[in-house]
């Protein structure tokens, strides 16, 4: 995300989805960013084809995208007229998590910022959906958003980051590159020490006590890792903090740490090195999207 050129801000017509506009202007505003606003037409259900001729499904299919264009080009105008800067729009096919995907991987696009939610309200584009989908198949970071009755905050200085001693360049590039807009910007570095449960055989059918020097031997190892990236962050003028947790639920401990700093935003990976996706939607990372 550093060098922040393009913003990809996916729509569905809903106000839900629109919350996301707000906040990919404010971060194109002060980036010098352009955004790029896109609604995908979604492929006909097969009863919906079979049941009429090809002129009509083509009409159709005529239809819907004119009704998109139109309906992206009146957000454009507002964006342009409230916020300045360059606005395009495109109306894609196919899939909608598919769609969003390549669009964004063929396309020069730093950032997406989205919404979890969309037209069909509870698990429109809910994880598990549409969000879930684009997340585990982009590499492009991801901003997501969770809808709200009150206005989207659009400023992000206090970005609390969750590592695991794996992929924090992932992590921390665009966690970074998101703070450096914002004056006096602070980072807080964070790494979920697990205890590890002792193994049940017949031989001892009950756990024993966690070895203390093992868990202290590991929460050493977790500061000498975040303090190591805390002092790369600090040389590059970075204020940076961090905190090693314990304890057997990662997302929980995450989410309580966000909760206690007032965080404006979860920075976490969701692919690993090790190939399969380690805090992957579905895993930890699934769940700190869903309780953040």
């Amino acid at each position: 995300m550093n060098g922040l050129h393009n913003i990809l801000v996916p729509l569905d017509q809903s106000d839900c989805a629109e919350q996301a506009v707000s906040v990919a202007a404010s971060i194109a505003r002060r980036s010098g960013a352009g955004l790029r606003l896109v609604s995908v037409e979604a492929p006909l259900p097969a009863l919906a084809l079979a049941s009429g001729s090809s002129d009509v499904a083509s009409e159709v299919d005529l239809e819907v995208c004119d009704h998109l264009r139109q309906y992206l080009d009146s957000i454009a105008y507002a964006v342009r007229d409230t916020q300045g800067g360059a606005v395009e729009t495109a109306v894609l096919h196919g899939p909608v998590a598919a769609a969003l995907s390549e669009y964004a991987e063929t396309n020069p696009i730093d950032l997406i910022v989205m919404t979890t939610r969309g037209r069909r309200g509870l698990s429109r584009w809910l994880i598990g959906s549409v969000a879930d989908q684009l997340v585990r198949r982009t590499h492009v970071p991801v901003l997501l958003l969770h809808p709200s009755e009150l206005p989207q905050p659009t400023e992000f200085r206090r970005i609390l980051i969750a590592l695991d001693g794996e992929i924090e360049d992932e992590v921390l590039g665009p966690a970074t590159a998101l703070g450096s807009l914002y004056p006096a910007a602070h980072y807080t570095l964070t790494r979920v020490v697990e205890p590890a449960m002792p193994i049940l055989t017949p031989l001892a059918p009950y756990p024993s006590p966690l070895e203390p020097q093992r868990i202290e031997r590991l929460e050493a190892q977790a500061r000498d890792y975040l303090e190591k990236i805390c002092g790369q962050l600090r040389s590059d003028g970075l204020e940076a903090t961090y905190k090693v947790l314990v304890g057997g639920n990662i997302a929980t401990q995450v989410l309580q740490l966000a909760e206690a700093l007032g965080a404006d935003c979860i920075a976490v990976g969701t692919h690993s090195r090790r190939g399969a996706e380690r805090l992957v939607v579905g895993s930890e990372a699934d769940r700190i999207v869903r309780g953040a």
